[in-house]
């Protein structure tokens, strides 16, 4: 008998291979494969580049603030993202992200690698409403996306 599993996000794999016909395969592999995701999830995201700089959910909170002021330190930004991020759009921007307030709860739901970038799922939780976003940053710590909508 055989029973397998892939895991991609973790690259791995759990394959058993018995001899028997009486015994019930699935309930190791089920064991062993929970072991796995235990052991990987310990270890953090798999393959997510590390960013200097603030932790994300600081991160991404001061870049709102700065959204909301619309004032941006552009230092802060990847070149193309920079580029993207006219002052019209920041301007354009600014009145109606500072009309949600201050964010009474700001939940990091999931880190993950994409593109050889940090990408952070964030939640924002505000007094009127509430915003999901994802912000990307390389490991020198310049945030190369922040993409933010209201629930």
């Amino acid at each position: 008998m055989a029973v397998n599993a892939i895991v991609p996000r973790t690259k791995s794999a759990v394959i058993l291979l018995t001899n028997t016909e009486h015994l019930p395969a699935d309930t190791l592999h089920s064991t062993i494969l929970q072991l796995l995701l235990e052991d990987q999830k310990k270890k953090g995201p798999a393959n997510v580049p590390k960013v200097n700089g603030p932790a994300p959910k600081e991160a991404a909170l001061d870049f709102l603030h700065q959204m909301q002021a619309g004032k941006l330190d552009r230092d802060k930004l990847g070149d193309e993202f920079g580029l993207f991020l006219t002052d019209l759009k920041l301007q354009a921007a600014a009145p109606r992200l500072k009309a949600l307030g201050e964010p009474e709860k700001v939940e990091v739901s999931r880190v993950y690698e994409r593109g050889g970038m940090e990408v952070v799922s964030i939640h924002f939780t505000f007094k009127a409403a509430a915003a999901g976003g994802l912000l990307y940053r390389t490991p020198d710590g310049k945030i190369q996306q922040f993409l933010i909508r209201k629930q």
